[in-house]
């Protein structure tokens, strides 16, 4: 049987390279992944996202059937991400290779720490933003993230 993990995140292709964005809702991974994808990368899934290993050993993130092909934003709800992104901009799966981890904590101003994360035993490196508790998640702060790995 085939071992699955499954993450309350987004995941997008940034450059070619898979990306897990984990967070609490409403702090912005959705928003700031959207930015990205329109500045010609590919969106992937949102809110549930579902990671197993290929036969080449790669972790590959993809959407959660229920969910695949929605994603949520505060100003539109739940829609159907092709109300959002032209078909040429969404993909079905990626191969992982990093994850950004963002959490508000008491900080004045946003930090970023890198590590790393084992997802089926396979170690990735993570990134952790830390964010005040007034502040938001953005794509700044998400390309500044995706520098580090």
């Amino acid at each position: 049987m085939q071992e699955i993990a499954n993450f309350h995140g987004v995941v997008f292709e940034y450059q070619g390279r898979g990306i897990l964005i984990t967070g609490a809702s409403g702090i912005g991974k959705t928003t700031s992944a959207l930015v990205l994808v329109k500045e010609g990368n590919y969106w992937i899934a949102d809110d549930i996202a579902v990671v197993k290993r290929n036969q080449k050993g790669e972790l590959i993130a993809r959407g959660h059937a229920k969910v695949k092909n929605l994603l949520y934003t505060k100003e539109t709800g739940i829609i159907p991400v092709k109300k959002i992104l032209d078909s040429n901009r969404i993909k079905k799966q990626t191969a992982l290779v990093g994850i950004i981890e963002v959490r508000k904590a008491g900080v004045s101003r946003f930090s970023l720490d890198c590590g790393e994360m084992e997802i089926l035993g396979t170690k990735l490196p993570c990134v952790q933003v830390k964010i005040p508790s007034s502040g938001y998640f953005d794509k700044n702060l998400l390309k500044k993230a995706i520098q580090q790995f």
